[in-house]
């Protein structure tokens, strides 16, 4: 019962991300042709997410099991626990989004400032995770709440360029402003939740009941989004669809 319990966690975890990540390979060699790199990022970072929860459920694993079997986590409890390999995650996966959207901007000093602004980012983060003792023990707040207002701040400016010019007569088959609305929500639902998991973790909070169901709902919107995306915007694109009939 505990492994049937454990496969069922797993691939509620794992399958919408999993779905997103094959849906965008197949787009990129389906469109390849027409989709830029910026395209190519995105679906890196659908593949990065897909590693991070397969990988990172070995701690489960783990905990079914006798620890005394696994020498490696005797000798290095750090690692028992899969804290670690969700810092790099988080630090990583807002400089791909950073990077993503910033290869949207027309403006050629937004994008040179930006980038500047990303690779701060990154050292601030890499930092902090290294000297503290919080790369072990658990998720890094100073990641979660400076990347959120740096993908905001990058969104933002995204936003602005797209009401300046005519592109805001394309949005609706634009797939980065799909993607845009669903980092949005997604981010600024979940970040609060994130900043006071400790809280709502060890103290009688109402919303700690549902914590996991919450992180789950948006995990599917966020996702899911971004399969409505690709569908939408490349797979049922007339316009597009016809240069390869």
């Amino acid at each position: 019962m505990k492994w049937l319990h454990y496969f069922d966690g797993f691939s509620q975890a794992v399958l919408i991300d999993v779905i997103a990540a094959i849906l965008a390979f197949i787009t990129w060699k389906k469109y390849r042709f027409v989709l830029g790199r910026d395209f190519f990022l995105f679906m890196l970072f659908l593949f990065l997410v897909v590693f991070t929860e397969v990988v990172g459920q070995y701690s489960a694993f783990i905990y079914l099991q006798d620890l005394d079997d696994f020498q490696f986590f005797c000798d290095y409890p750090g690692f028992l626990y899969s804290d670690w390999l969700l810092n790099i995650y988080s630090v990583m996966s807002f400089v791909m989004l950073g990077l993503y959207f910033r290869m949207q901007f027309i403006n050629k000093k937004a994008r040179q400032l930006f980038g500047i602004v990303i690779v701060l980012f990154a050292i601030a983060t890499t930092i902090n995770l290294m000297v503290t003792d919080i790369f072990f023990k658990s998720f890094s707040k100073f990641t979660d709440g400076i990347g959120v207002l740096l993908l905001t701040a990058i969104i933002t400016y995204y936003y602005y360029e797209i009401l300046s010019t005519d592109s805001i007569l394309k949005v609706k088959r634009s797939f980065p402003f799909i993607v845009s609305i669903a980092c949005l929500v997604y981010y600024l639902c979940a970040t609060p939740l994130f900043l006071v998991y400790d809280l709502l973790l060890f103290e009688e909070v109402v919303l700690g009941v549902y914590y996991d169901n919450i992180l789950t709902f948006l995990n599917i919107f966020l996702y899911g989004m971004f399969i409505f995306g690709m569908l939408t915007c490349y797979w049922f694109n007339k316009s597009l669809n016809t240069k390869f009939s």
